[in-house]
């Protein structure tokens, strides 16, 4: 409740609005890179009660959803 949302919401935020999912740090944040940080994360934030799951089709390849 201290966040004001759940961890899932809480790891988006993080993860695009403070950019922290930009792993390989080239200003870009990719479907996969925001999959990796938000599963990572909430599995942290939640002490691993929570494990969230993404499907991307193999055909979808990867794609940036932010850029700075």
């Amino acid at each position: 409740s201290d966040w004001g949302h759940g961890a899932f919401t809480k790891a988006i935020l993080e993860g695009v609005g403070k950019f922290k999912a930009d792993y390989d740090k080239d200003n870009t944040i990719t479907i996969k890179e925001i999959d990796l940080y938000i599963t990572n994360r909430v599995k942290k934030l939640t002490d691993g009660k929570q494990k969230p799951t993404t499907i991307i089709p193999v055909s979808v390849p990867d794609f940036a959803i932010g850029v700075k």
